[in-house]
């Protein structure tokens, strides 16, 4: 019989991965947003782009915070 219980240790190395890629996508995409600023202020389109990007990268980096934090208290119990 298959248990429908969320075991967190089976998606470790997943999530390790996801919360991984999303901070480095999110450094670099704040580095992007340094570099060329004057263009995203000055142009609403680019405006818009720059900040779903970044609200959705650190949403994920955010997710996989408190998923390991979850993972790491249930292992320690």
């Amino acid at each position: 019989m298959l248990s429908t219980t969320f075991q967190a240790s089976v998606w470790h190395d997943y999530f390790m991965t996801v919360g991984g890629g999303a901070a480095a996508l999110t450094g670099l995409v704040f580095v992007a947003m340094t570099l060329h600023l004057d263009e995203i202020i000055n142009n609403p389109v680019h405006r818009h782009r720059a900040r779903t990007i970044l609200a959705g990268l650190t949403a994920v980096f955010i997710r996989w915070v408190g998923m390991r934090e979850a993972a790491e208290a249930r292992s320690a119990s």
